[in-house]
C-alpha cells in the first residue's frame, strides 16, 4: 500500500492548516525516496522481445479508494456512468532469449488485492528483463486514486476524490475536485484543480517544475519554494509578483485562505496560473 507521510516531511514552506476546521482525508506528500525508483538494467544483450496484452474487469463492493503499483506508465480516466474498473495493460517484455522472453510474457498479470476499503491494482516487473507499455484505467470517478508509476509518467483525469501520485518521471492531473498530493522525482508535474473550500494541494518536484492552474476565483492560503535553481512566477490576476530570489518562500493569503496549496521543486520553475 501506499503510505502517507507527514506533511512537514515533504515541502518545508510551512503551509498552515486548512482552515474551517474541517476534517479531510490526509493528503501530505508522497514520499519522493529515490531507492523506491531504483532502476534495474537488463544486460545489453537483452534484445529479444514479446508483447502481451492483458484485460482485467474489477468489480467494487464497498471499496471506496483505488492504489496502483505499476512499472509501466499510468493512465487513470474517471467516469461517472460506470461501477467497474476497467484496467488494459500492453506491454512489451525484453529478455536475454526468445524463450525467456515469451515465458516472461506468459506470466505478467495485473494483480488484484482488497484490504478493508482499497483495492489494489499491481503490475511487477520481471526479474532480469525489461518491461515497456501502458497500463490505462477506467474507473467510477468518485474513486480515492493512490498511486505509484516506477519507471514513467502518471496521467489522471476526471477524478472527484482525492489524489496521491508518485512517479519517477512526469505526473498530470487535469480536473481534480478533492485534495491532490504529488511527488515527482525527475520530471514536471502539472496540475489543474477546482481547489474547492477545504481542500488541500501538496506538489513536491526533485528536478523539474510545477505548472498549477486554478480558478479564476480564488479563496487561497499558498506557499512555494524554488530551492536551488528556477523561478516562482505567478501568472493570476488575485496573485502578486514574487520579488524573492531562490530559497525564499513565497506566501500569500486570499479570500480568507479556504483551500491550502503548498508547492516546492529543487530544480525547476514554479508558474500559477487561470485555468
Amino acid at each position: 500500500m501506499i503510505e502517507p507521510i507527514e506533511s512537514s516531511e515533504g515541502t518545508g514552506v510551512g503551509a498552515p492548516e486548512r482552515c474551517g476546521g474541517r476534517e479531510r482525508r490526509s493528503s501530505a506528500l508522497v514520499a519522493l525516496i529515490a531507492c523506491a525508483f531504483a532502476p534495474t538494467a537488463c544486460s545489453e544483450a537483452a534484445q529479444h522481445k514479446v508483447e502481451r496484452t492483458l484485460t482485467s474487469t474489477v468489480t467494487l463492493t464497498l471499496e471506496d479508494t483505488l492504489a496502483v503499483d505499476a512499472w509501466v506508465p499510468l493512465t487513470v480516466g474517471g467516469e461517472r456512468r460506470i461501477d467497474e474498473i476497467y484496467a488494459t495493460l500492453r506491454a512489451t517484455v525484453t529478455a536475454s532469449t526468445s524463450t525467456r522472453a515469451e515465458a516472461l510474457a506468459a506470466a505478467l498479470e495485473i494483480r488484484v488485492e482488497r484490504r478493508d476499503r482499497t483495492v489494489l491494482l499491481t503490475v511487477s516487473k520481471p526479474e532480469q528483463a525489461s518491461l515497456e507499455g501502458t497500463f490505462a484505467l477506467r474507473v467510477p470517478a468518485d474513486l480515492h486514486v493512490e498511486a505509484i508509476e516506477r519507471t514513467g509518467t502518471i496521467d489522471v483525469s476526471g477524478m472527484d476524490g482525492d489524489i496521491r501520485a508518485s512517479s519517477r518521471s512526469h505526473v498530470r492531473i487535469a480536473g481534480a475536485k478533492g485534495d491532490v498530493a504529488v511527488g515527482d522525482y525527475a520530471g514536471d508535474a502539472i496540475v489543474d484543480v477546482e481547489l474547492e473550500p477545504g481542500s488541500r494541494v501538496d506538489v513536491a518536484v526533485e528536478n523539474g517544475s510545477i505548472d498549477l492552474a486554478v480558478p479564476a476565483s480564488l479563496s487561497v492560503d499558498l506557499a512555494a519554494l524554488v530551492k536551488t535553481n528556477g523561478r516562482i512566477a505567478p501568472n493570476h490576476p488575485q496573485l502578486p509578483p514574487f520579488f524573492g530570489s531562490v530559497g525564499q518562500i513565497y506566501h500569500v493569503m486570499i479570500g480568507g485562505g479556504l483551500s491550502v496549496v503548498a508547492l516546492q521543486t529543487s530544480i525547476g520553475n514554479i508558474v500559477i496560473r487561470t485555468r
